[in-house]
């Protein structure tokens, strides 16, 4: 499949097209407002589209097609992105990650799954059990922050993945000779 995005070194006769593209195509506007909005493009590369921020395209054509220009970017990037051997390497180790924290949940409420029961004078079963290994913990934090990292709409509804990154990543210094704090 071809990629919706002009390529990083896409002239600014290029981007042009694309930006009258998205405004016909994905918001229906009439292709003299779609030209007159995308001649607002004087000068730059596919690089810079890509860099955009939402109060860039704002700034640059106003409140709401900029809003609108900044959605249909992302969209055809994530689209883009989807395909990609990285995207697969990076879902599949947050499909795998979470797979394995939940499994250690499970573990941890049920100790006795994996774990014979406490004798009265010993421990309890949890401490023994595989729940509280801050090693997949961790693993779950690096596997959401590359997530965070390399989608392409990192924007407030990613926030989750990034606070799940970080609370993984503590999750490092209770392993002895680990933390670096």
């Amino acid at each position: 499949m071809a990629p919706k995005l002009p390529a990083e070194p896409a002239s600014a006769e290029e981007i042009r097209q694309y930006l009258e593209r998205i405004l016909v195509e994905k918001y229906q506007t009439s292709p003299a407002l779609a030209e007159k909005t995308a001649s607002r493009w004087q000068v730059g590369r596919g690089t810079e589209l890509r860099q955009f921020s939402l109060g860039t395209f704002r700034a640059h054509f106003g409140e709401d097609i900029g809003l609108c220009l900044y959605k249909g970017v992302c969209e055809d990037k994530y689209d883009d992105w989807c395909p990609t051997t990285t995207s697969k390497i990076t879902r599949g180790l947050l499909a795998t990650s979470i797979a394995i924290v939940a499994t250690l949940i499970i573990l941890y409420v049920f100790p006795g799954l994996l774990n014979p029961p406490a004798k009265p004078y010993g421990r309890p079963a949890f401490i023994d059990s595989p729940a509280v290994s801050p090693i997949p913990w961790a693993f779950y934090g690096m596997a959401q922050l590359n997530y965070f990292y390399q989608h392409p709409k990192n924007d407030t509804n990613d926030l989750s993945l990034l606070v799940g990154g970080m609370l993984g990543i503590m999750a490092l210094c209770l392993v002895p000779g680990l933390c670096l704090l």
